[in-house]
């Protein structure tokens, strides 16, 4: 089986992914395999579900071995306690690139809970000592600006999916070294390589971002922005933020949980307490953004001037 680097480990697995780099010489954080079916476990019960499109949903179940992710159209991922462990049960003809997406998505987050990572649903790149991390619901331009900060000299943690180690500081987590671009974007950002995948979203995914752009190892977490897209003002600021207080800032990063809407029961209070605890930790801004990509540079600029002193104490910033 290849081994894959994916989120700053080693996925062992019996399924390829063109999309991630392979290694050798690394030991496995994840091991993915393929099977026949189980029989559920008795003492299985239903967490929560969310639909992907109108037709697929996906719902997660937790027993005493551990987890188990239940897509309509891939199949099953059984997941064990210590989140190591993945055991797929394909669905009848299975889309490959979808099976890809949902490992790399709802299953790998799930097996971060598993093990007490909290997952969010955002992109982060790293800036001088520290890093930063953006997030919102789809098409509200986490990745591209993200890809465009990269583009500007910041370095890639990870695009779509943002673990984070709550431990004695909120570490960034290094995920996903490829950036989720819709075809406006894409366009947009003309620095980057033309070696995409097309995603089964239809997005473009870039894959081959240079080395010297990527971040590979843990980092401080030294704010969250919620992206806000507003109408553009004349003569008004390319970007503003607002800092949150703890309790808001917590229910926001519940909301931006990258598995939020599965978690329910008891394991809904661990993802609260995980907010709460990096809400604690790090500050939280709203940050308002104009949807025009004309003012994008100007974005990208200020947010860069806000942190390009590692020592600046954002906790107390109020307003940008």
């Amino acid at each position: 089986m290849p081994d894959y680097s994916v989120f700053g480990s080693c996925l062992h697995s019996e399924l390829e992914f063109p999309e991630l780099k392979s290694v050798s010489d690394t030991l496995p954080k994840w091991n993915l395999t393929l099977g026949e079916p189980r029989n559920p476990a008795s003492d299985s019960h239903p967490l929560g579900q969310y639909e992907i499109t109108e037709s697929i949903s996906v719902r997660l179940y937790q027993s005493n071995s551990g987890f188990e992710v239940r897509f309509d159209d891939t199949g099953s991922f059984h997941v064990d306690r210590k989140g190591m462990e993945i055991h797929w049960i394909p669905g009848p003809d299975p889309d490959p690139e979808k099976v890809r997406a949902d490992v790399l998505g709802p299953v790998l987050a799930t097996a971060f809970h598993a093990a007490g990572v909290f997952c969010l649903h955002g992109s982060a790149v790293a800036l001088g000592s520290g890093s930063i991390a953006f997030l919102a619901p789809k098409h509200h331009g986490k990745s591209t600006l993200a890809m465009a900060m990269v583009d500007r000299g910041a370095r890639l943690i990870t695009d779509d999916c943002l673990p984070v180690d709550l431990n004695e500081i909120a570490t960034a987590l290094p995920g996903m070294h490829s950036v989720r671009l819709w075809d406006d974007s894409y366009e947009h950002l003309q620095n980057h390589s033309e070696n995409t995948i097309t995603g089964p979203s239809g997005k473009h995914i870039v894959t081959d971002i240079p080395e010297e752009s990527l971040h590979s190892e843990p980092s401080r977490l030294d704010a969250i922005y919620l992206i806000h897209p507003t109408r553009p003002e004349a003569g008004g600021r390319a970007v503003r933020r607002s800092l949150l207080p703890p309790e808001t800032s917590a229910l926001a990063l519940v909301s931006n949980s990258k598995i939020g809407s599965l978690l329910g029961g008891a394991e809904a209070i661990v993802q609260l307490e995980n907010a709460t605890e990096l809400a604690r930790k790090v500050p939280v801004y709203s940050l308002a953004v104009p949807r025009d990509y004309a003012l994008l540079d100007s974005v990208v600029e200020e947010l860069m001037q806000w942190h390009e002193n590692p020592k600046l104490d954002l906790a107390v910033t109020g307003t940008g």
